[in-house]
């Protein structure tokens, strides 16, 4: 596992990769000055997400092009794993 991936199997709804967190912040700094506020969900394209980041698209360009994926392989030691 790298310090990219998620650590917990709960994490792989809201987990964002630092590629795509890069890139929410440069296309919120790079927005339109029409667009003047949003909240907007920054999170990679999870199989499991929660939230939905199309708005983040529509408004601000976002397009994540990280994903978590649905699989988890607990290591014993690290936060989530419980025996």
């Amino acid at each position: 596992m790298t310090p990219d991936d998620p650590s917990d199997p709960a994490a792989l709804s809201l987990w964002l990769s630092h590629r795509d967190a890069a890139q929410i912040v440069e296309r919120a700094i790079d927005a339109p000055r029409s667009v003047r506020f949003a909240i907007v969900h920054g999170m990679s394209k999870n199989d499991l997400r929660i939230w939905d980041i199309e708005t983040g698209r529509q408004i601000i360009g976002f397009d994540p092009e990280d994903g978590a994926g649905e699989e988890w392989t607990p290591q014993p030691g690290r936060p989530g794993v419980t025996e």
